[in-house]
């Protein structure tokens, strides 16, 4: 294994390989260890100061919104549609009531709620065939 980090007291150096900061199993690595366990800064409150203010964020490689739901929560909601995973917002920032996946048109409120499923009646035929053939 290459070395990627080299702390050398003696000599008051600390160098670290260039790799690090390219590397794709290195950051696969960080955001398992590192994102994917601890509480992550998104923004300060001001940014969504009013009911329904929305902003789009990327962090630890996931699509998020920063939303100020209409009971004045401050609430961070994946940005990707849980049927097919296309965005629920392509707007950096705004205000809104509802978000909706262009893809199927699933529409979801500013607290994370499922508002309105086009063709839900079909769908749902759809996932009870699914569950028959498994």
């Amino acid at each position: 294994m290459r070395e990627i980090v080299r702390d050398n007291i003696d000599k008051n150096e600390f160098l670290v390989h260039r790799s690090v900061f390219t590397d794709k199993e290195i950051l696969a690595h960080e955001r398992k260890e590192i994102f994917s366990k601890c509480w992550l800064f998104i923004g300060h409150e001001t940014e969504v100061a009013n009911k329904g203010d929305y902003k789009r964020k990327k962090v630890g490689g996931r699509n998020l919104l920063f939303v100020r739901s209409q009971d004045e929560e401050l609430r961070v909601l994946y940005n990707t549609c849980p049927h097919r995973g296309a965005l629920v917002c392509r707007e950096d920032e705004g205000n809104s009531r509802v978000f909706r996946c262009f893809y199927h048109a699933w529409s979801f409120t500013n607290d994370g709620k499922l508002a309105g499923m086009p063709g839900k009646d079909g769908f749902q035929m759809i996932l009870m065939m699914r569950a028959r053939k498994i």
